[in-house]
């Protein structure tokens, strides 16, 4: 595997399956500002509030190979080993990535539990192998990471723009200035989780 974060934002996504975990996906999706369009005859009451508040596009029936046409990417959170092979089937005809939730047999990408602290994301990947185990260390490094740590890195980037302002053109001498300019934060964060 090849782990890789994906630019989402206005992109359209689409969700087969309206249940809980199609919900738990649709919000990663939605926080990412993807386009999501959700296909299912039913869906969980809170897919259908978004779709209310116009969060979402629901289209209230079974997939049709259509609905594949014009998206980025796809998300099956079915019960139908059918409906996953023939999404995967299109989507590698089509080439565009598709992950179907615990059928790592039809998947061409993973989402990896994520910590997010502000800017920083930790992902945490058994490439479809062990979910429960990747879900369990992402509830430990909840645990472990500050809260205030996305605000520490949001200051860390604004001092690195201003370090590379007046730095000179060459990389390996940038490179070094930043470091330096960092390196006494970094390590008193890294003290801090250590304990």
């Amino acid at each position: 595997m090849y782990l890789l974060t994906a630019e989402l934002e206005g992109r359209p996504v689409l969700v087969v399956g309206g249940g809980r975990i199609a919900l738990r996906k649709i919000r990663g999706l939605l926080d990412a500002r993807a386009r999501v369009t959700v296909v299912a005859p039913h869906v969980a009451e809170e897919i259908a509030a978004l779709a209310r508040d116009g969060r979402l596009v629901w289209k209230r029936r079974k997939f049709r190979d259509r609905d594949f046409r014009k998206v980025y990417l796809a998300v099956t959170a079915t019960d139908s080993a059918e409906v996953n092979a023939r999404v995967s089937r299109l989507g590698e005809r089509l080439r565009r990535f598709v992950n179907s939730v615990d059928d790592p047999d039809n998947c061409t990408f993973f989402v990896p539990a994520r910590v997010r602290r502000g800017p920083l994301e930790l992902a945490i990947s058994t490439s479809g192998v062990a979910p429960y185990f990747a879900g369990r260390l992402k509830t430990f490094f909840e645990n472990l990471l500050p809260e205030d740590l996305g605000s520490r890195v949001d200051r860390m980037g604004r001092l690195r723009r201003s370090v590379l302002e007046d730095a000179p053109a060459d990389a390996t001498e940038r490179g070094k200035l930043v470091e330096d300019a960092l390196e006494a934060e970094v390590a008193r964060i890294i003290e801090e989780i250590a304990r």
